[in-house]
């Protein structure tokens, strides 16, 4: 998928076209958020999915401190798995506030809680 993202320049040298990338890591974004909130969290009650979007928040958050640490492998596995919600850096990033920074991190930590909405109100699924 990251070929789209590469440019041929005139003079023959190979770059990244970032406007490119940005796009296709929104629409994995908004992929990931609809497929997996309309096919497999409509079952499940918004309170579940608050306390498992909660523990995932945590966890997120022990893997930053802990990549500030040491850096290990079990770091960059996490780092797969929450490549989803990179978007939300590249895009804050391209607004012009720096991701170094601590709120970018924690903006994308809250990811899981795009998922919350999807779930059922109340009583049994139907």
């Amino acid at each position: 998928m990251l070929q789209l993202t590469i440019v041929t320049m005139p003079d023959g040298s190979i770059s990244a076209d970032n406007t490119r990338l940005l796009i296709m890591h929104g629409t994995l974004f908004f992929a990931v958020v609809l497929i997996g909130g309309l096919c497999f969290f409509r079952k499940i009650s918004r309170k579940d999915l608050l306390l498992s979007a909660f523990l995932m928040i945590m966890l997120d958050f022990y893997m930053m401190l802990k990549a500030w640490t040491d850096m290990e492998l079990l770091d960059f596995y996490w780092g797969e798995l929450t490549e989803w919600s990179i978007f939300i850096l590249q895009l804050l990033y391209r607004l012009g506030m720096d991701i170094e920074d601590l709120l970018p991190r924690v903006l994308r930590a809250l990811a899981p809680l795009l998922f919350v909405p999807f779930g059922r109100k109340t009583g049994k699924y139907l």
